[in-house]
């Protein structure tokens, strides 16, 4: 049973906590980069954002719906954000211009019908995460894609997330 997610920006410290909540307290955790196939279109969609964002969206709701399915199989289980989280970065991509409104349309009707579909967690810890605390930590984990992006996206994302949580 989905127990508990844990949301944030990108390197907010989302897979620490779980790791501690899976330790800690015998929870089975779910992991957000948990397919190798995840890291290859992140690359894609960094390095060209308008062509490669409904594609990488689409991804990321399909693993996060398959994750929760499995999630809901096991007992105490916590995840490395959900389908809400990816919404966060829809709402954004759609408002920076990289999704066409037809294509918001079309992940939002996939969202919605997902979203009805699945359990809903007992409980989302939100970690907020400074800008420049991210960068740091992006730097620390020395992903290329991600050290490449510019502040003001970061910036933009934990406006989107302040938001939604």
């Amino acid at each position: 049973m989905l127990e508990i997610v844990v949301e944030g920006t990108v390197g907010a410290g989302k897979t620490s906590l779980v790791e501690i909540l899976e330790k800690g307290m015998g929870m089975t955790g779910f992991y957000e980069m948990a397919d190798p196939a995840a890291d290859e279109i992140l690359q894609k969609y960094y390095t060209d954002k308008r062509r490669w964002c409904l594609t990488m969206e689409l991804f990321f709701l399909h693993k996060r719906f398959l994750q929760i399915k499995e999630a809901s199989k096991v007992e105490n289980a916590v995840m490395d954000r959900s389908m809400i989280g990816d919404f966060v970065f829809v709402k954004m991509q759609k408002d920076s211009g990289f999704l066409e409104e037809m294509e918001y349309e079309l992940y939002n009707s996939f969202y919605q019908t997902m979203s009805k579909i699945t359990p809903t967690p007992k409980l989302t810890i939100y970690i907020y995460c400074c800008v420049s605390t991210t960068l740091k930590r992006i730097r620390k984990r020395g992903r290329i894609y991600e050290m490449e992006v510019e502040k003001e996206y970061w910036r933009r994302l934990n406006a989107y997330y302040d938001e939604e949580f």
